[in-house]
């Protein structure tokens, strides 16, 4: 039988290499790098400007672009003829493995044995005729040995024509590769079979894939804690598992604003490094200026907690492939209490607050466009409130300054977790588990509402801040808000009013202590301004349903109180209100139709004493004295009407829906907050027995500036000519041409006011109705909201309770 010679190929991979080198030649004339440019370019992640010589890329005709692209295609066509290499030599060593197996089989006679003849079988034909006993022997092996042999051969050529046909496809694969260029599925084949190393990512950068595993990770993680713990001093191994952490990185922010996952092989890579690095990666000597490992590197210190942190978000976030439970357990663990950190000179609880603050430190590096996980964020953030208590609680037996504990941690910890939306939603909801040591809302909100933040509060404000942001989803907002709310305003089990409102700190309010909680509660005030002067089917408790925010009526005045703590936003808010007013009175002026007068007249009555109330429960509260209370109350509001006057004047003289002015009136909150302390100069010393009080011979501020605001609708739409307006209420602006309250001197109040009403006899013959429904609805609300003293604030707080004083009044 013939023999077994399979087809073989003229290809010849030591000069198929021979290729390789030759592009990589031309890599490094475009580059201006000579040595061994295949490991210069794969060896380890690097900037493509590392790759370029000096003389290169000083010179004016250098273009970045053109030489990515000139040396991608160079490398590109040694990738692939390097791939092509490797499949001739997996092809000829496949080849040469079947070949071996049949000489082998062959000098073994395929595995075929001759019988010798049986003593007892065979014993009566062996003493007839032996020689026909061994011809039959020898005719059954060459027979069984031939069937042995065509056996194998069949199986052998069966298995050499499909490494052949594997050759065939593997030339044209190349063959397509080579047509199509460096494709990015092209290119992540290239990378995911070894042939290309980081030189596609040191050209492109995160859209590259990158060439990370598993088993790559555990040997970098155990080189990586030699490298921290001073075993080995930092050099190129060190700056390479760097690199490859913040390649990872890299690509977790592309793809992350792309809305995209990161590559598998880069989850993988990651859950296994910190899995093998363990709890060492909290290990804050590593980092600290104690002398050991990279401890006098800051440079060396801001790298490693930089590609350590930004590594741990990537892997956290489920929505780039990632998840909590990848997280390694020396991370998970910190939530139910465990602690890495030890030392014999520390308590327990000391121990896992030096995690807490190693972890914080490690996110607090990552880089800012990177977001955690939503369970990982909700985690950070429940476990905060613990924290807080550590430092509170705990004196810092710490060996030095640089290890004591400070709430600056938990700051950093609230940048980072906030970050995530869904989280924030969750926390503020209380749809989370709050695990062993963490807390469920209220007792959280009453931790980070209450502590006395070194930043005002402005970390803790992320947690509310995303509601009134743009683009935010409309549902998790209003549920978000709805909750809040709740929380803040309720009385009794879950209720947080009481504690805001006289917190820890002393007698001072939430407001008092972070004035930034408050400006942040102030925006989502503003943003649902038309739903706080909304009447509401069923508002015993705030609630958002089919896009609808109801808020419940005893939290309007408590919610805008708890703004009030803070001086500008107040002005902010009394801003909102007088801009939300004047803007609803353009929407009557424009609607002639039945029960105007009483929609929106009511609506502003309301609203402006929601805010009167809450202005004036604060200034109880803080003052002590009904007398202080309204003149304080009153100083505010009047610094909200000359910042309308001022700053919001083109604002509020275009008509539009309020989401869109809401928004307006947001964007200037800052101007607001300064100009609170400029007005503080200008505003003369007042004493009003309550805010919009009536007063002995004229309507009330509300009123007055309502039919102002009407004689501006008016003369805008032509209803009223110009040349009609009495000088008293002319402010010679064209844009704005009628005066506001506020700028209509005290002398000319009386003098204005009659003018106002004539001018609207015609326009508006039902304007004495929306002045009546104003004045009811106005001294309803108030009076069922507002303390009369501060004896009757302290019964409000703690259980609602209302005062008769008020109606009396009325």
């Amino acid at each position: 039988m013939a023999g077994f010679d399979p087809q073989d190929t003229d290809a010849d991979p030591d000069q198929i290499d021979l290729s390789v080198e030759a592009f990589y030649d031309v890599a490094g004339r475009i580059t201006g790098r000579s040595g061994e440019l295949e490991g210069a370019f794969n060896g380890a992640a690097m900037n493509f400007s590392d790759l370029i010589a000096h003389d290169i890329w000083k010179q004016n005709e250098y273009n970045a672009e053109d030489w990515r692209s000139a040396v991608e295609a160079a490398v590109y066509g040694a990738g692939v003829t390097r791939a092509w290499a490797g499949d001739v030599r997996e092809f000829k060593s496949r080849r040469r493995e079947l070949i071996g197996r049949w000489e082998t089989a062959r000098g073994d006679d395929f595995g075929v044995v001759k019988q010798e003849p049986h003593p007892n079988l065979d014993r009566v034909e062996l003493l007839v005729d032996p020689l026909a006993v061994e011809r039959r022997l020898s005719e059954d092996f060459v027979r069984r040995r031939a069937a042995a042999e065509a056996s194998l051969l069949r199986g052998l050529s069966g298995q050499a024509q499909t490494a052949w046909d594997a050759l065939q496809e593997k030339a044209e694969l190349r063959g397509r590769q080579l047509a199509q260029g460096p494709t990015p599925q092209n290119l992540r084949h290239l990378v995911r079979h070894g042939v290309l190393g980081w030189a596609p990512y040191n050209i492109r950068g995160a859209d590259a894939p990158l060439p990370l595993n598993p088993e790559m990770a555990g040997l970098d993680a155990q080189a990586l804690r030699d490298y921290l713990n001073g075993d080995l001093e930092p050099d190129a191994g060190y700056a390479a598992i760097i690199a490859a952490l913040n390649a990872a990185v890299r690509q977790g922010i592309g793809r992350a604003g792309d809305g995209e996952r990161v590559d598998p092989e880069v989850i993988e890579y990651l859950e296994s490094f910190y899995g093998e690095l363990g709890g060492d990666l909290m290990v804050m000597d590593a980092y600290a200026n104690d002398d050991m490992g990279l401890g006098d590197r800051a440079l060396l210190q801001g790298d490693t907690l930089r590609a350590l942190g930004g590594g741990l978000l990537v892997l956290s976030n489920g929505r780039l492939g990632g998840g909590f439970d990848r997280l390694p357990q020396a991370v998970r663990g910190l939530f139910n209490g465990d602690f890495v950190n030890d030392a014999p000179a520390q308590t327990p609880t000391d121990a896992w607050g030096r995690d807490y603050a190693a972890l914080a430190d490690l996110l607090g590096h990552a880089d800012r466009r990177l977001t955690p996980g939503t369970d990982f964020a909700v985690n950070l953030i429940a476990v905060t409130p613990h924290y807080l208590e550590v430092i509170a609680s705990h004196p810092n037996q710490m060996a030095s300054e640089e290890f004591r504990l400070l709430d600056g941690s938990a700051r950093t910890m609230l940048r980072v977790a906030t970050r995530d939306i869904e989280a924030n939603h969750a926390i503020l909801t209380g749809d989370f588990e709050p695990g062993e040591v963490g807390s469920a809302t209220p007792e959280l909100l009453r931790s980070l509402f209450t502590h006395d933040w070194a930043d005002d509060g402005a970390m803790a404000a992320r947690l509310t801040d995303w509601i009134y942001e743009d683009g935010v989803d409309e549902r998790l907002a209003g549920e978000a808000t709805a909750a809040l709310i709740n929380t803040v305003t309720g009385i009794g089990d879950g209720g947080l009013y009481a504690a805001l409102t006289d917190t820890n700190a002393g007698l001072d309010s939430m407001g008092m202590i972070n004035p930034e909680l408050s400006r942040g509660l102030g925006n989502i005030a503003v943003a649902y301004l038309d739903d706080f002067a909304a009447l509401q089917d069923d508002a015993e408790t705030t609630s958002f349903a089919g896009g609808d925010l109801e808020v419940a009526y005893d939290a309007r005045a408590r919610f805008f109180e708890l703004v009030a703590g803070d001086a500008g936003a107040a002005t902010h808010l009394s801003a909102a209100v007088e801009t939300f007013e004047h803007n609803n009175l353009l929407a009557y002026a424009g609607v002639p139709r039945e029960n105007a007068a009483s929609e929106f007249g009511a609506a502003n009555a309301r609203l402006r004493a929601y805010l009167d109330a809450g202005l004036l429960n604060e200034a109880m509260d803080r003052t002590g004295n009904a007398h202080d209370a309204a003149a304080d109350a009153a100083f505010r509001e009047l610094n909200g009407q000359t910042l309308v006057s001022g700053v919001l004047k083109e604002t509020i003289g275009n008509f539009g829906p309020w989401s869109a002015l809401g928004k307006a009136v947001i964007g200037v909150s800052n101007e607001a907050y300064r100009f609170d302390a400029r007005a503080g100069s200008s505003v003369p010393d007042v004493v009003l027995q309550l805010p919009n009080a009536e007063r002995q011979y004229s309507r009330t501020d509300l009123s007055q500036q309502t039919m102002l605001s009407l004689v501006h609708a008016a003369v805008r739409d032509g209803r009223i000519p110009m040349d009609e307006v009495p000088q008293v209420l002319r402010t010679g602006e064209e844009r704005s041409p009628i005066r506001r309250l506020d700028e209509v001197p005290g002398s000319e109040r009386d003098q204005a006011e009659d003018a106002a009403r004539r001018l609207l006899e015609q326009p508006f013959p039902g304007f004495r109705d929306l002045l009546e429904v104003q004045e009811r609805e106005y001294a309803d609300v108030f009076s069922t909201h507002a303390a009369s003293s501060p004896d009757h604030y302290k019964l409000y707080v703690r259980n609602g309770e209302t005062s008769e004083y008020w109606r009396r009044w009325f």
